[in-house]
């Protein structure tokens, strides 16, 4: 059987992985939002580079990717939202 994967360019994935990093090596802040802020509007203050999407959840003890239903993130960000006109590139593989 044969299915295709597709993926975001500045996709990230929700996991149960937690890993403890120093402030010393935090090297800046990001943007994460879903899959419909991220098509829709692009946070102010914030270089293309630092705003991603999340849309796919991974479980370790399944080893599977599911999609989030609805996505449940805490909002820190007080700032404005800009409009997004430009078309997000997605990367797709056969597998």
């Amino acid at each position: 059987m044969s299915f295709v994967l597709c993926y975001f360019l500045q996709e990230v994935f929700k996991s149960d992985v937690h890993v403890a990093i120093p402030l010393d090596q935090v090297l800046g802040l990001c943007c994460v939002l879903s899959v419909k802020d991220y098509f829709r509007s692009k946070p102010d203050g914030f270089a293309d580079k630092d705003v991603y999407v999340c849309e796919s959840r991974y479980s370790t003890k399944a080893r599977a990717f599911k999609k989030i239903k609805v996505l449940f993130f805490a909002v820190w960000y007080n700032g404005q939202f800009i409009f997004q006109s430009s078309v997000m590139i997605t990367i797709c593989s056969a597998v």
